[in-house]
C-alpha cells in the first residue's frame, strides 16, 4: 500500500478506489498521503462514513493545510452499509472470522459494498465488452455467477472465497473420489494447481465447507481452560486458534507446561486442545516447531534480517 502511495505522488496513477479504508487517518505521514492523493485524477471512496481521506482536498486549519484550488483530483463518495446492517463476517486479530447477521436496514441510499463493486464491475465489462481496452481478460474473463449479478450474497460471496471443487478430485493411490464436483472443499490441502478447484482467499478454505457455515458456530465450550473455543466462530487457517503451537511441547513432545496444555505427541500423532501447526513429523525429526522459518526456530534475535544490524 505505501509502495501504491508513493507511485501516487510520482504521478504514475491514475485513480484509486479506496474502500472500508482511510489512509489518511491511518498512515504515520498524513502529509505524504494528501501529496499522493492530490496527483490523481479522481477518487472513489466506499465507507460509511465521511472519512479524511474523501475530504483529503478541504482546508482544515493545521489538522489539514491544503489549498483546495490547486488540488483537481474528483473524488466520488460511495455511502455503504455499516456491519449491522448486513449478513456478512469480520476477521479480529485472532484471526477468527465470525458471522454475522443483519439487524437492520441501511439509511438513506447506501448500499453494500457488494452491491457499490457489482455496479461498478458489470458497467466495467459491459464497456470492455462493447469498446475493448488494455488487458481486457481480467475483466471479460472473471467469475461473476452470483444468484442476483448486481446484489451478491454475503453466503455466496463467503463461500466462493472458501472454495470449491470445478472438477471430481481423485485420490491418486486409490483412485477414489475425495471431492466431488461443485462441492465445497475442507481444507486449503485440497487446493490444486491444475484448474480443478477455485477458492478466493485461499488461508479461508475451510471457513464454509459440505457442513455449513463454520463462521457462525456458536459453541463457547472451552474444555482447556486456556480460551480455545474451537467451536466457535472458525480462526484461519484449518481452525487453529495458536500459530506455532508445536512450540508449546518440547523436542520429545511433552507439554512444556502440563497444566497448560496445546499439543502433545500421543498415540503415533500430535493431538490436544488446538488444530497442530506442524506436519505429521514425530519428536526428534529435524523439523523444527516454527515450520514458516527455513530453519524451524522462533527468531527472538533477527540479527540479519534488519538494515540496522
Amino acid at each position: 500500500v505505501l509502495q501504491y502511495f508513493e507511485m501516487m505522488k510520482q504521478g504514475k496513477v491514475n485513480g484509486y478506489i479506496c474502500q472500508g479504508f482511510n489512509p489518511v487517518a491511518s498512515f504515520p505521514n498524513k502529509n505524504k498521503v494528501v501529496a499522493s492523493l492530490s496527483k490523481l485524477k479522481y477518487l472513489v471512496t466506499i465507507d460509511p462514513l465521511n472519512t479524511e481521506t474523501s475530504t483529503f482536498w478541504q482546508n482544515h486549519g493545521e489538522s489539514n493545510d491544503v489549498d483546495p484550488a490547486k488540488i483537481q483530483t474528483e473524488v466520488f463518495r460511495l455511502p455503504s452499509t455499516c456491519f449491522a446492517e448486513e449478513n456478512g463476517s469480520i476477521v479480529n486479530s485472532g484471526r477468527w472470522l465470525q458471522w454475522h447477521w443483519k439487524g437492520a436496514d441501511a439509511p438513506g441510499i447506501a448500499m453494500t459494498d457488494g452491491e457499490i463493486l457489482a455496479g461498478i464491475f458489470l458497467r466495467l465489462r459491459k464497456m470492455y465488452s462493447e469498446q475493448g481496452g488494455a488487458n481486457p481478460e481480467q475483466v471479460l474473463n472473471m467469475t461473476w455467477n452470483y444468484t442476483k449479478p448486481y446484489e451478491p450474497a454475503s453466503e455466496e460471496v463467503a463461500m466462493e472465497s472458501n472454495g470449491k471443487a470445478l472438477a471430481d478430485l481423485i485420490d491418486p493411490a486409490t483412485g477414489a473420489v475425495v471431492v466431488k464436483k461443485g462441492q465445497q472443499l475442507s481444507s486449503f490441502a485440497q487446493l490444486r494447481d491444475d484448474g480443478t478447484t477455485s477458492s478466493g482467499c485461499w488461508i479461508f478454505a475451510g471457513s464454509w465447507t459440505p457442513e455449513g457455515n463454520m463462521m457462525a458456530r456458536r459453541d463457547n465450550a472451552d474444555p482447556s481452560g486456556l480460551g480455545n473455543t474451537l467451536g466457535w466462530a472458525w480462526a484461519w487457517p484449518l481452525n487453529r486458534r495458536s500459530l506455532n503451537n508445536r512450540a508449546s511441547a518440547d523436542p520429545q513432545g511433552n507439554p512444556w507446561d502440563p497444566k497448560r496444555q496445546l499439543l502433545k505427541w500421543e498415540g503415533g500423532k500430535w493431538a490436544g486442545w488446538d488444530i497442530p501447526d506442524y506436519s505429521a513429523a514425530a519428536p526428534g525429526s529435524d523439523v523444527g516447531p516454527f515450520i514458516m522459518q527455513p530453519e524451524g526456530m522462533g527468531r527472538l534475535f533477527a540479527i540479519d534480517k534488519m538494515a540496522e544490524g
